[in-house]
């Protein structure tokens, strides 16, 4: 798929003794290479990872996480964010907190797709693109980024796994946000 088809182990590795002697090829750092990607390469169709593991490899587009939200505090289960089923795909309701996502293209949403379920149940990931007259992304005084949707639009395509399986795909990325040297080199 365009990686180094490495262990983690390996892939440590190799970051570390490239930052060692500091050449660093992009994009070693962000969230697209270190969750993004993992998360495509285990739950993206193969159209998926077609259209946006190249962007995230070669570093030209932007990603970040929307998976947090004011009220959550440390819970991620408390998601608030609502996507409804929609002619063309689902409309998308709620505000994340995020690190860069005022830089980003796109971001890995979570969000509640069955308004009658709780915790873990019900909910689905979106490759959500952010250029979108109905999201807003701000940088907060604290450094994070704050995005508000409003009737944003994801279409079927853009549902990371099965609408449902949310919260498997969300452990892909926690696990991988463990290992992860993101912002360490």
């Amino acid at each position: 798929l365009g990686g180094i088809g490495a262990t983690t182990t390996v892939q440590q590795i190799v970051e570390q003794e490239l930052g060692r002697i500091a050449t660093i090829a992009p994009p070693l750092a962000g969230v697209g290479v270190h969750l993004v990607g993992p998360a495509l390469r285990q739950h993206g169709t193969d159209e998926q990872r077609r259209l946006l593991l190249p962007g995230i490899l070669d570093g030209t587009a932007n990603w970040c996480l929307l998976f947090h939200e004011p009220s959550d505090g440390d819970d991620t289960l408390e998601v608030d964010a609502e996507a409804a089923r929609a002619a063309t795909g689902w409309t998308i309701d709620g505000i994340k907190l995020s690190t860069d996502a005022d830089l980003a293209d796109r971001g890995l949403m979570l969000a509640r797709t069955d308004p009658d379920s709780v915790g873990r149940d019900g909910l689905t990931c979106f490759l959500l693109s952010l250029d979108q007259p109905t999201i807003s992304a701000q940088r907060l005084a604290s450094g994070g980024s704050v995005v508000v949707c409003r009737g944003a639009t994801a279409g079927a395509a853009d549902v990371l796994g099965e609408p449902g399986t949310g919260w498997q795909v969300a452990q892909t990325v926690f696990a991988h946000q463990q290992t992860s040297l993101a912002g360490r080199i």
